[in-house]
């Protein structure tokens, strides 16, 4: 017999159901379109939005011309500095009191041009003999090798301003007077006429006669006076006041200063410069060269100090003059192009100068220029 067909089950679900059901259906359609409505869009906008991020202007820069950004760098601190006591130059700490070197240099005709005096921070010039004046060329820095010359003879009152800055001391002997008073004690003496050479030579080649042609080094001056001599490589003389240039629209155009203490080989005059606030040198109507640098003699200050003077013999029969380098008197100080009339006083410590309310001066950083002149001297500005 063949086998029984497997009887088909139907579920039959309550009426109740069956109409929930039916009402399912009715809002699952609308919700389903309602779905893909929304799916296109998102898929519309997220298309959209990738076209626009792709298809954007872009400004292309060549690689060249890319600058790369620095990296910070840190502000690099200022060397510490301090006052040089000759002439207020700001300086190393270690070169603020190096101790003085001064030298004595000729101005007779013969002896032109010099060298030296361009590089020297503080210059003194005063009659020597006759009318002849000559000058004391004082330096503050070892380092710097400058030739010197040529070198002449000690007067007394260049022995006074040499020490009281207590200067080493170079020089080619002197007159009596002078020389009595370095045998005295109390002055680094370097008397180039016992030292003789290698420390001061002759220069022949300037064909002039001899008294015109010593000459010597500052930096083997400084090298005998404290390796050789072991003396003190600093000092602590009192310094003066001093300042720092006025600005450029505080200088006037011009001015120039005149002085004539005998005849015209010895007039000299100064011109101001107000963009570099200095005075270039001229004497007997040229401009006073330096022999070592080629250039025109230029100074930050210039002092015209009158003093009392008279005629003397020594003891053994040289003529000359005494000046009167204490107490006080007359003085013009020239900077900034202006002339500030006062006086200089000297009470056994240092020459200082004063302006006409008492006031002392403060002298501009750099080289200053001390003129020794008399009541009976030519002078303008």
């Amino acid at each position: 017999m063949p086998p029984e067909p497997t009887p088909i089950v139907r579920r039959v679900f309550p009426k109740s159901f069956q109409t929930k059901t039916l009402k399912s259906r009715r809002y699952t359609k609308p919700l389903i379109a309602l779905g893909g409505l929304l799916c296109v869009s998102l898929i519309t906008y997220g298309a959209l939005a990738f076209y626009q991020q792709t298809h954007r202007a872009v400004t292309i820069v060549p690689v060249a011309s890319i600058t790369p950004t620095p990296s910070p760098t840190a502000t690099p601190t200022p060397a510490a500095q301090a006052e040089n006591i000759l002439d207020g130059t700001m300086v190393d700490p270690s070169k603020a009191n190096v101790h003085p070197l001064a030298v004595m240099i000729e101005n007779h005709p013969d002896a032109r041009p010099q060298s030296g005096l361009g590089s020297a921070n503080l210059v003194y010039e005063a009659i020597a003999e006759g009318g002849i004046t000559r000058f004391m060329a004082i330096y503050r820095d070892p380092s710097q090798a400058v030739r010197v010359g040529p070198v002449r003879s000690s007067r007394t009152y260049f022995l006074h301003f040499a020490n009281e800055i207590n200067a080493f001391y170079a020089h080619a002997g002197g007159n009596r007077d002078a020389l009595d008073e370095i045998a005295a004690g109390g002055t680094y003496d370097l008397d180039g006429l016992s030292l003789g050479s290698p420390l001061f030579t002759r220069d022949y080649s300037r064909n002039v006669a001899t008294e015109h042609t010593l000459y010597s080094s500052t930096d083997k001056l400084w090298q005998y006076a404290t390796v050789t001599n072991k003396w003190p490589t600093t000092s602590s003389f009192s310094p003066w006041l001093f300042q720092d240039d006025p600005a450029t629209d505080k200088r006037p155009a011009s001015q120039t200063v005149n002085v004539k203490v005998s005849d015209s080989l010895y007039a000299v005059s100064w011109a101001y410069d107000p963009a570099s606030n200095s005075y270039a040198r001229s004497m007997a109507g040229a401009p006073h060269i330096d022999a070592n640098t080629g250039q025109q003699i230029k100074v930050k200050n210039i002092v015209l100090e009158t003093v009392q003077r008279q005629a003397t013999v020594t003891k053994i029969g040289e003529e000359g003059w005494i000046y009167t380098t204490t107490g006080t008197g007359p003085a013009v100080i020239i900077q900034n192009g202006t002339a500030i009339k006062g006086t200089w006083k000297h009470d056994g410590d240092r020459t200082r100068y004063y302006d006409s309310n008492g006031q002392e001066v403060h002298f501009v950083r750099g080289t200053t220029w001390v003129q020794i002149v008399h009541s009976d001297s030519a002078i303008s500005y």
